[in-house]
């Protein structure tokens, strides 16, 4: 089994697409900050020129903060961030960011589909778990046949077989 930690030197493992959507909203955010700014500068000051302190720009100066502590988180997680390629999976699929991964649980007899993505794409409503979480740690590079044995955030025990991998 491999591990992967998030800890690793600092990194955090992503996928390119989740490295592009950050991409795109770090320079939404800066654009909507130069907007702020510009709010700021147009309701700081009254008639005659001196400082004022109203609800408008009191909001701006909220919004500001928001967006400069997003940006900031951005800008910390994409310096920290090792985009995973897995190369030429198709010859010797085996589990890791980016592949979708079929089971069946062995339990239930219920076949499961999960993405698995970077602990900062993790959206378990909409199949995508992380390598961070318990059932992403297990199978994470397994093979097509393995069986997998996890313990759900709720303290069940499940029992999987890894019935296929795909990549995209």
């Amino acid at each position: 089994m491999v591990a992967v930690s998030i800890a690793d030197a600092g990194q955090i493992k992503v996928s390119q697409v989740k490295f592009d959507q950050m991409q795109l909203e770090l320079e939404t955010l800066k654009e909507t900050r130069v907007g702020i700014r510009q709010t700021l500068n147009s309701t700081s000051h009254g008639f005659g020129g001196e400082l004022v302190d109203n609800g408008e720009w009191q909001g701006a100066m909220l919004d500001l903060a928001d967006v400069d502590g997003r940006i900031s988180q951005l800008e910390k997680q994409m310096n920290a961030a090792v985009i995973v390629h897995n190369g030429n999976v198709h010859q010797c699929p085996i589990v890791g960011i980016g592949a979708t991964v079929y089971m069946r649980d062995l339990i239930t007899n219920q076949e499961l589909s999960f993405e698995i993505v970077g602990p900062l794409e993790t959206n378990p409503m909409d199949h995508k778990i992380g390598l961070d979480c318990p059932l992403g740690e297990k199978i994470c590079g397994q093979k097509i046949g393995t069986y997998v044995t996890y313990t759900t955030p709720r303290g069940e025990e499940r029992r999987v077989q890894i019935t296929a991998i795909r990549y995209e």
